[in-house]
């Protein structure tokens, strides 16, 4: 197999192009013959002049002014690092009068919390000295007037005088009819039939703790003692071992 090598593309433009380019180089060269310039020595040289820049002078300028700016802020800085006192302002000396200093009286502080207080204790002491009038009036019996008009007569009553009757109490005809030796001889009983219950499951459960009691302690099972021990031939034939069949054993057997 062979490489392939890559070729351009024939492109219409790019031949136009290079058929002009070429065509005007054959003819400027055809008609136009090359010139060589042509120097001639006259015997004098001119020396060269020095050349006066303006932009050297404002350089320098610049220069020169920078430095002062620098020289002045160094100078200014030094005399604000200087420490400066600022001086004491003169005063006018006051002509010395003798002046006569009173003594302070203490003035009475009127509060107004303390008659704030003081009006409202006398408002309490009111209201109580009040309820206790109200009290004393409520308390004092007053019968209320009869009104008496020209109709109203008395008369004397025709109803008989009530008599007071002997009290016969509920309570002392019970005692009287009701039972009470055989209600008490009854509640004796009960309570000794009770006490007796009582004692007797006194007595049960201090039997069963008991019981529990020896129940808990530990006694060793005594061994029994057993026959002695006899050897005897066994009737039984001794057991032969086989081999297992595998199945290569199987197939070896086979062949």
């Amino acid at each position: 197999p062979t490489l392939t090598m890559p070729m351009s593309p024939k492109l219409h433009t790019r031949r136009a192009s290079s058929r002009k380019s070429i065509k005007k180089y054959q003819k400027s060269h055809e008609t136009k013959e090359e010139v060589k310039p042509r120097f001639r020595y006259t015997g004098q040289l001119t020396r060269p002049t020095e050349f006066n820049l303006a932009t050297e002078k404002r350089g320098k300028s610049h220069r020169s002014e920078f430095k002062s700016k620098l020289y002045d802020e160094q100078l200014q800085k030094q005399k604000s690092m200087k420490p400066k006192a600022q001086p004491m302002p003169r005063f006018k000396t006051p002509k010395k009068r003798a002046e006569v200093i009173r003594v302070t009286e203490p003035e009475p502080f009127h509060l107004q919390s303390v008659e704030l207080s003081r009006r409202a204790r006398e408002d309490f002491e009111r209201k109580i000295q009040q309820e206790r009038e109200d009290a004393n009036r409520r308390a004092q019996f007053k019968a209320k007037d009869i009104k008496w008009d020209d109709n109203f007569f008395l008369y004397a009553s025709r109803k008989p005088l009530t008599t007071a009757a002997p009290f016969k109490l509920h309570t002392e005809h019970r005692e009287k009819t009701s039972n009470r030796p055989e209600l008490e001889r009854m509640y004796k009983e009960a309570e000794l039939q009770k006490k007796a219950d009582e004692e007797a499951m006194k007595r049960q459960q201090e039997e069963e703790d008991r019981e529990w009691r020896r129940k808990c302690v530990h006694k060793p099972v005594p061994y029994k003692k057993s026959k002695a021990f006899k050897p005897r031939k066994s009737i039984k034939s001794l057991t032969l071992p086989q081999t297992p069949l595998f199945m290569k054993k199987k197939k070896q057997q086979q062949k």
